[in-house]
């Protein structure tokens, strides 16, 4: 059943955003219309995963399922272990045990400058490093990836 959003009006109940799943290629190849007001790609309501191609490419099937259900997975798994990771520094560091901020010792507070700042800007950096050395799916890698594919794409 569709819940009515508060401040939706008949008949243009609007319940909420609705997700799809469109392969760039087969919107391409069919022509399919996925453009504004459809779609808004400038406001982050839509987006490309142009590593569907790429993982067909490289392990020989097409899994565009897979790719986009590990993103929400991966939200996740992020969030708990955020939240692990804060409420472990917090407790080593004794700001958990502190009946106000004076209690925290300079130890404390420099462990948890160190954990909240020092230690993500460094992964941040590392990540980056990463992504720059092994991301290298470019416009002209994924034209390329696509031609290749174009056979399989059409059966």
């Amino acid at each position: 059943a569709i819940a009515v959003n508060e401040g939706s009006t008949a008949p243009d109940f609007y319940a909420g955003p609705s997700w799809a799943i469109f392969d760039a290629a087969t919107i391409e190849r069919d022509g399919w219309d996925i453009a504004f007001p459809f779609l808004n790609f400038e406001n982050g309501t839509a987006f490309q995963a142009d590593t569907i191609e790429y993982g067909q490419w490289k392990l020989g099937r097409h899994n565009n399922a897979v790719t986009f259900a590990l993103q929400p997975f991966i939200n996740k798994t992020t969030v708990a272990m955020n939240t692990w990771i804060v409420s472990a520094t917090v407790i080593i560091a004794g700001i958990n045990e502190a009946d106000t901020a004076a209690d925290v010792t300079p130890g404390g507070i420099t462990m948890m400058k160190v954990a909240m700042l020092l230690i993500p800007a460094l992964l941040i950096i590392a990540g980056y490093a990463v992504w720059r050395r092994k991301f290298v799916i470019d416009e002209g890698f994924h034209a390329r990836i696509v031609a290749e594919l174009e056979p399989e794409l059409r059966a």
